[in-house]
């Protein structure tokens, strides 16, 4: 089981982007899917390095920072169009997520 990385969320750099986003939604809404989106990356690249050819679970999909929780958040209004139309250009990486789907040769991720 590769568990989300809070550890990071709450002490990157010296700031906790879990308890900004919680403080001040509207403010650090965009800044804290970032590290997610980063951090759930990493995870998945470490996770084929560390576990190559094992059977790996991961707390949340590479798809739920945008497919979920920045839709939400665009929905709600917390996010601006313009942050939401960026969400790491939907994504900062599908060529990225297909690298690492065959790799790893996941289910299909129907990019």
């Amino acid at each position: 089981m590769i568990p989300e990385p809070v550890n990071i969320w709450t002490n990157y750099k010296g700031h906790n982007y879990l308890e900004l986003f919680y403080k001040d939604t509207q403010k650090y809404a965009f800044a804290f899917q970032l590290m997610v989106m980063n951090t759930a990356l990493n995870a998945y690249v470490e996770g084929q390095k560390e576990h190559a050819g094992k059977l790996r679970f991961f707390e949340r999909s590479l798809y739920s920072p945008i497919k979920t929780f920045a839709l939400k958040q665009y929905n709600d209004g917390v996010i601006t169009q313009p942050e939401y139309d960026l969400q790491v250009l939907k994504w900062l990486n599908l060529e990225l997520l297909k690298e690492v789907e065959k790799k790893t040769k996941l289910f299909p991720l129907n990019i």
